[in-house]
């Protein structure tokens, strides 16, 4: 495989991401990851998380999602949909069920920025 050339992570949405945790952190507009990975994003529980993603590669699972980022968590942030179109830089979390997310983290800005 020539060097630079990272194997691509699937999106799967019904992914099981129970052994999964926060890994880290990553700054991008959410309405470009939207438009890059579709939308809406699944809802997580109604309060901390208004949106999730979940990618795969063998045995590897990684989820992006805000945290504690819109109306749901307080009444002076965005609503969720307002937060998912925004064209502004925002954080977004990375949980995993491994703590190295090096790959996965520049699988997802290496999609990122040649979507642009």
């Amino acid at each position: 495989m020539p060097k630079g050339n990272i194997m691509s992570f699937k999106l799967d949405l019904n992914a099981d991401i129970s052994d999964t945790s926060w890994v880290d952190n990553i700054e991008v507009a959410p309405a470009e990851f939207v438009r890059i990975f579709g939308g809406p994003p699944r809802r997580l529980d109604s309060f901390k998380v208004s949106g999730l993603y979940t990618f795969v590669k063998d045995d590897k699972v990684f989820t992006v999602y805000d945290w504690k980022s819109t109306s749901l968590w307080g009444e002076d942030l965005p609503s969720p949909l307002a937060f998912w179109n925004s064209r502004s830089k925002a954080v977004l979390s990375i949980g995993g069920n491994c703590e190295d997310v090096t790959e996965f983290r520049s699988w997802l800005l290496q999609k990122m920025v040649g979507a642009c």
